[in-house]
């Protein structure tokens, strides 16, 4: 299974399939409707697979499932409907249907458009053919190690005895993350690896060269682009010949490595994280006021602050730690990392707790400042950042800020 987001562009005979099933008519006549939007998320998860399916006209169908191979689930939207998924093959799916006495197949087969799906009503001789495109998914931004599965067996039968020892300590702690940034065919991979950092640049469809000092590894690589967001990179060893293939698949969750060598197989799933280091300078606040108010900040730190467009720098140390520093003489400098309790003295107001984690792209922070509860949600768009934050949760406290990368 390919994961990632797709778009139905094409049906045949979905009518007389969805009144096989017993759907009723005035709902499949909205779902067949060409005004009808079907859109459908798919992500795989260390042994599970997650679909998220959403129809513009029919928003009542709209539900996320998670399952295991071979485990049956009841639908939620449409309840007595439960369906059982099967693995075919590599790239084909099928999905087994319970409805009443009705039974159906929902087979998917991806390929490099998509994927097309089969659908067919058990002792009806009904079926139809849907066609679904894949949606180009975010490339740009942060990821860390989130799982492996095999993964760790087959590359420590490519280092050398001597350096197994970081390497196992590095997939044990999942110290693993890098920053992609995608121009065109041109790319630039910030890695950190049991850290050890290293910038590498490298076009699509040219041969570069790779080398991991603290593993005692190098190899000669070349990716290229097979569908939206879907790569395939082939990897020799320089050190003794063997060759593996990679499948480098991005979503909006993250990116997945799907890998074959000498007939084994193995998968690594890196999940997105918020792309915030850098230099950033705020260029706008909208709900300053407002906000500062709800915090109880006093003058004349309440005009300073007001007046101040701040300046900060944002790295990530190895082992998950953010560093922060700014101008800003009431931000002070800290260190955290995500899903841990952090505490700060901020000058003038005191001592303040907080815990911040990351998921799709966005960093949420939760801090509390005596009786009061910060929640600030933060992303980074290109050049630009969009934070925003409430005090215990009233809407009348909403303060937006937009940065820039410098």
């Amino acid at each position: 299974m390919i994961p990632g987001k797709y778009q139905l562009v094409s049906s045949t005979n979905s009518a007389a399939a969805y009144a096989a099933i017993g759907i009723p008519d005035d709902m499949t006549a909205q779902l067949i409707s060409t005004a009808n939007i079907k859109e459908l998320e798919l992500s795989v998860g260390d042994g599970s697979y997650t679909y998220s399916s959403t129809h513009s006209l029919t928003p009542q169908l709209n539900e996320t499932t998670t399952m295991k191979l071979g485990e049956e689930v009841e639908s939620k939207a449409m309840p007595g409907v439960k369906t059982t998924l099967t693995k075919l093959a590599d790239s084909k799916f099928m999905s087994t249907g319970k409805f009443g006495k009705v039974v159906y197949e929902y087979v998917m087969a991806f390929n490099n458009f998509g994927f097309t799906a089969h659908l067919s009503v058990q002792g009806t001789g009904v079926s139809s053919t849907e066609v679904w495109k894949r949606m180009d998914p975010p490339i740009n931004g942060f990821y860390t190690m989130e799982w492996q599965k095999g993964a760790e067996e087959m590359w420590l039968a490519e280092i050398p005895a001597e350096h197994q020892g970081p390497f196992k300590q590095m997939i044990k702690d999942k110290d693993m993350s890098f920053t992609v940034k995608m121009c065109g065919s041109d790319f630039t991979m910030k890695s950190n690896f049991g850290g050890q950092e290293k910038v590498q640049h490298f076009k699509l469809d040219e041969e570069y060269t790779e080398e991991e000092e603290a593993f005692g590894m190098k190899s000669s690589n070349l990716m290229t682009l097979v569908s939206p967001g879907v790569f395939k990179m082939v990897t020799k060893n320089l050190k003794n010949g063997s060759v593996t293939e990679l499948d480098v698949i991005f979503t909006k969750e993250g990116l997945l490595e799907k890998g074959t060598k000498n007939g084994k197989s193995f998968e690594m799933f890196f999940k997105r994280g918020s792309d915030i280091e850098g230099s950033w300078r705020v260029v706008s606040e909208s709900g300053k006021v407002a906000y500062l108010d709800a915090c109880g900040v006093p003058e004349p730190m309440r005009t300073k602050m007001l007046n101040h467009k701040t300046k900060f720098q944002i790295n990530r140390l190895p082992g998950g730690v953010i560093s922060m520093t700014s101008d800003n003489e009431f931000m002070p400098d800290f260190t955290y990392k995500m899903g841990e309790q952090y505490t700060m003295n901020i000058p003038g107001l005191g001592s303040s707790s907080g815990l911040a984690t990351e998921c799709n792209g966005v960093q949420t922070n939760v801090m509390k400042f005596g009786p009061k509860v910060i929640t600030q949600t933060s992303f980074a768009s290109g050049d630009f950042s969009v934070s925003e934050a409430v005090v215990d949760g009233c809407i009348g406290s909403n303060y937006k800020m937009i940065c820039v990368r410098e």
